[in-house]
């Protein structure tokens, strides 16, 4: 399967993320998501997602789901080491191979003190995006108790990407069967 290309719908990753497709059709605009197939939904039809987009697809809406806003999302897929990792996840092999090397993923932001252009509230503060990709809870530990800002998101990765190549290796087996 590492040399055949895989191309799923909207649809297809809705239902393999039990999300509707309302959702990621807003994560897709929103977090500036684009496809290496076609980058824009042209009117009738459905995006195409090869299994590296649908991986940063999947990545955005975990960090969504665990409570983020849409621009903080956005925010953190730019930050560098999330971006680089994300370059790794071009193949079913490759998803499930980083799932077992990094099984936690952890994302805060920092008040930088500064304020945001024509932001008089003190919500208008601007925030440095900061991730950590860790083996284990250990590393997580020793990763947030330098955080000074004391809120941050952990998400199981190395679960949530397995159960990612599973079910999208388990949607080509029952396509293909029909």
């Amino acid at each position: 399967m590492a040399s055949q290309l895989i191309v799923l719908g909207t649809t297809d990753l809705a239902k393999i993320l039990r999300a509707s497709r309302f959702a990621l059709n807003r994560l897709i605009l929103q977090c500036k998501i684009e496809s290496s197939i076609s980058s824009r939904s042209v009117s009738g039809r459905e995006r195409l997602f090869t299994i590296e987009d649908a991986a940063n697809l999947s990545l955005a809406y975990w960090l969504f789901r665990a409570g983020l806003h849409m621009g903080a999302v956005r925010e953190f897929l730019a930050v560098p080491r999330l971006a680089e990792f994300r370059q790794r996840l071009t193949s079913l092999e490759s998803i499930e191979a980083e799932a077992i090397r990094t099984p936690l993923l952890v994302c805060w932001g920092e008040p930088t003190g500064r304020k945001k252009s024509g932001q008089k509230k003190v919500r208008g503060y601007e925030v440095t995006r900061n991730v950590a990709l860790c083996r284990d809870i250990a590393a997580v530990e020793r990763t947030v108790q330098d955080v000074k800002q004391p809120a941050f998101v952990v998400i199981p990765l190395g679960r949530v990407l397995k159960e990612l190549a599973e079910k999208i290796r388990s949607f080509v087996t029952e396509t293909r069967v029909r």
